[in-house]
């Protein structure tokens, strides 16, 4: 009962972060919900992608990849619905100010006059955006989750029988039996990893090296591809920057379904060699045709394609090699977590430090 109880409190936190998100007015306390919707989100991922191990053990390559499926539909449609509440305008020069170039006809001489930032206009496009509807409707559909995952701990709550201290002393023996005695002439690599042998400590960092690569260059691509796309493909309208990371994120979703026939009928190994030699065939296609309008669309629709099921295949290949437990689990989860807030961090330091071509180079 103790190991069904955490996700309940966690959706329901989430779901009511989501709500709170357009009645916040101060950017500490943006922060802070930021925070707390990470906290949770966190502790969901790392209790379900365990949950589903132990419980399919060495099938769970497509249950995997369906769990991840659904996270990748998220990602498609939220856009879709946050899209028709949005202003669709660029709010930055009321917030810093522009520059206006003025040409006198008569002297031919070029004037700049310096416009200082307009709270009030920004206060009145703020009031017409409609954007925190979206956030109303997105914690609204987390909510059948949250009263779902009630319903099935406290199910099982009731279903639960006999006396705790028997079966806690009972757990207790069977431990004891299963105890092997300390060699004393244990090497000191053995001694100070505790949490298993050199083999399973090769294989974790390997995995989690993975995960921290691959949701990093997910996470990047699909927060920066509209931003490289305005301003380095020609002739590419912002709606269609929009429209460009809708197809990143949808066939991102399309490919972990497809990623849940496949495993029934490949290895994880040779899934996971697909998916790297896929992904880096297209990133080199899409930096070579660079610029071009076809190129970014096909760049981004492939890499989305490549990249869905690589993740849960990291995963399901680890299981198969290492007893995956909560420690290893939440290794995975927290690399996974650090190449996601480290590689967008980096790919935007790049941007302002080379404002031409800089999402380009990376």
């Amino acid at each position: 009962m103790r190991r069904c109880l955490p996700p309940l409190p966690r959706h329901g936190r989430h779901a009511a972060d989501h709500v709170r998100h357009p009645v916040v007015h101060r950017s500490t306390s943006l922060v802070l919900i930021v925070m707390l919707m990470g906290l949770c989100m966190g502790c969901i991922d790392c209790i379900s992608n365990l949950g589903m191990i132990n419980l399919f053990k060495n099938n769970v390559s497509p249950f995997l990849q369906a769990m991840h499926f659904s996270y990748g539909m998220g990602a498609f449609l939220s856009p879709m619905v946050a899209e028709p509440f949005l202003l669709n305008v660029d709010c930055s020069p009321f917030i810093d100010g522009y520059l206006v170039q003025n040409l006198n006809s008569s002297h031919n001489n070029m004037t700049v006059v310096t416009v200082p930032p307009s709270p009030d206009q920004l206060l009145v496009l703020q009031r017409e955006s409609r954007l925190k509807n979206a956030f109303y409707i997105i914690g609204a559909i987390q909510l059948p989750v949250t009263i779902l995952v009630a319903f099935v701990v406290f199910k099982k709550s009731l279903q639960m029988t006999g006396n705790f201290i028997e079966r806690a002393s009972a757990y207790i023996k069977e431990s004891r039996l299963q105890e092997t005695p300390r060699e004393d002439g244990a090497s000191f690599t053995s001694r100070c990893f505790t949490c298993g042998s050199n083999q399973t400590i090769i294989l974790t960092l390997l995995a989690a090296g993975a995960m921290f690569l691959f949701d990093g260059l997910q996470s990047s691509y699909g927060g920066y591809v509209y931003s490289y796309s305005v301003k380095s493909v020609t002739g590419l309208k912002q709606s269609e920057g929009a429209v460009l990371n809708a197809c990143f994120w949808g066939t991102f979703a399309l490919g972990r379904l497809i990623a849940i026939v496949l495993a029934s009928r490949f290895t994880a190994a040779f899934m996971l060699l697909v998916n790297i030699v896929g992904a880096c065939v297209t990133i080199t296609l899409t930096i070579i045709l660079s610029g071009n309008h076809i190129g970014i669309y096909l760049g981004s629709c492939f890499l989305g394609l490549f990249l869905s099921s690589a993740s849960p295949t990291v995963l399901s290949l680890t299981e198969q090699f290492v007893n995956i437990n909560s420690s290893i689990t939440s290794t995975l989860v927290v690399f996974a977590g650090i190449g996601e807030t480290l590689c967008p961090v980096i790919i935007g330091n790049v941007s302002m430090t080379w404002p031409e071509g800089g999402l380009g180079r990376l």
